[in-house]
């Protein structure tokens, strides 16, 4: 009869329902998911490998900006110190009756050494900035190459997503087809199950239903 018809049809459905709704989860849950698990991985990795190279730079340019203002106050005492030393060698250290002034001589000498070892820190301190330097421009080749490993991973993962959701389209359309086909090639001798018809009440083929 009809009502057994429409009866086989909604278990059949149902049943099919419930697989369509096995496969979908199964694409959403399980569609490469160790390596979905292995990028969160390396992404959290790669996150934190590129906090500590941020951190590591930010420390070395506080370093560099630190030198280079100890390199002007050293620059500046050496201007004062070669003021000064023009300003003592306008005397001698031979007084007027031939004498040594050794006062004179100790000042002299004691402003050459102050002079030397101020020119000799400048030296030191462009030595160790351009040390930093080199280690900022390796820490920026480190910090590109995190960065392009992460949009690599970026695009892999979106990769990912686009091929879950051709499987999801894929599923739905299968199923659409399947519907489709149950409702357009019913038995010779019973007709298609049509719940939009006028003319059909499908409330009266529900109590034939097991509950």
């Amino acid at each position: 009869s009809k009502a057994r018809y429409v009866r086989r049809q909604l278990e059949r459905q149902l049943g099919e329902c419930d697989a369509w709704r096995v496969r979908m989860r199964e694409t959403l849950v399980n569609h490469e998911r160790a390596t979905l698990l292995a990028h969160k991985k390396r992404s959290a990795e790669l996150g934190d490998e590129l906090k500590a190279i941020v951190a590591e730079r930010d420390r070395a340019d506080a370093q560099r900006d630190a030198l280079l203002d100890a390199i002007d106050e050293m620059q500046a005492s050496v201007q004062v110190l070669e003021d000064a030393m023009r300003d003592h060698a306008k005397s001698s250290s031979i007084a007027p009756d031939g004498r040594v002034n050794v006062a004179h001589a100790k000042k002299k000498k004691r402003m050459d050494d102050d002079h030397d070892k101020l020119l000799a820190g400048i030296e030191d301190q462009r030595a160790a900035i351009a040390d930093l330097d080199r280690t900022i421009a390796h820490l920026n080749d480190d910090r590109e190459a995190k960065e392009d490993e992460i949009k690599a991973l970026e695009r892999r993962l979106v990769e990912l997503l686009v091929t879950q959701q051709k499987k999801l389209l894929l599923i739905l359309q299968q199923a659409a087809d399947q519907d489709r086909a149950i409702h357009e090639d019913p038995p010779a001798d019973e007709p298609a199950l049509d719940l939009t018809s006028p003319h059909s009440n499908p409330a009266s083929f529900t109590t034939t239903l097991p509950r």
